[in-house]
């Protein structure tokens, strides 16, 4: 008939009928749900928990799981709002806020062959190829600043002193249109 809010030993002792004391010790652990938040860069959403099970969903389709979607990132395809669901390696889960999408633009034919990046994955070198200039910003997944540049038609970026894992690119036309990528550092 206790309720506990913090994590303790609690002990209870008990005597019989014949004056025989019984003690027992109940050691409570409460644990804490994983940190629930996420950074957003344009489209591209990444949770601030590591370690975790996630599962991505889509809050304006009555929250529905999207399928294959388990990473610590998720890079919306279509304007949206979007969450996760996160799982500590204990048990304990939360989900997140509903994060707005609202960046996307269609790529259509005329929108193909805007800017290229190669090779990826890579290891030092950075190759970026366009038919028009473009701002260049390159984010770690956890949304911090890691470059920012313009590009005219190409550039080769030194991208040796990065740390092997994912990061994000978003370039932005003169127009304001802003397109995002992917790249991995191995």
């Amino acid at each position: 008939g206790q309720s506990y809010s913090f994590s303790s030993v609690i002990q209870e002792t008990f005597t019989t009928v014949l004056g025989c004391d019984s003690i027992i010790n109940h050691d409570i652990t409460i644990n804490s749900p994983p940190n629930n938040t996420v950074n957003q860069l344009a489209n591209n959403l990444s949770a601030n928990y590591t370690g975790g099970i996630y599962q991505w969903h889509i809050c304006d389709s009555a929250f529905s799981l999207i399928a294959g979607e388990t990473n610590s990132f998720y890079d919306a395809p279509v304007n949206g709002t979007y969450a996760v669901v996160i799982t500590s390696g204990d048990g304990c889960f939360d989900t997140s806020a509903c994060y707005t999408v609202s960046s996307i633009v269609g790529f259509d034919e005329a929108h193909s062959n805007t800017f290229y990046i190669f090779p990826n994955p890579t290891g030092s070198i950075l190759n970026l190829q366009t038919n028009k200039t473009l701002q260049i910003e390159i984010y770690s997944v956890e949304g911090r600043l890691l470059m920012s540049t313009y590009v005219i038609s190409a550039a080769t970026l030194n991208i040796a002193d990065f740390a092997k894992g994912i990061y994000l690119i978003k370039a932005i036309d003169k127009a304001g249109n802003t397109y995002s990528y992917r790249f991995l550092k191995d």
